[in-house]
């Protein structure tokens, strides 16, 4: 896990498949703070215990 983005907070919109998705990894890897939207629940809770 890196540092360079500790204490900061990011919002991924669509961030619960594809391109979002990484981003959203890409980010928590980094140590961001990662919000994350979908319109689909169930993908949203999938993809954030997957980010987590």
């Amino acid at each position: 896990m890196g540092t360079r983005l500790s204490e900061q907070k990011v919002l991924v919109v669509g961030g619960s498949s594809g391109l979002g998705l990484a981003i959203a990894k890409a980010f928590a890897e980094e140590g961001a703070d990662v919000t994350i939207a979908s319109r689909n629940q169930a993908k949203l809770d999938a993809a954030a215990a997957e980010i987590a």
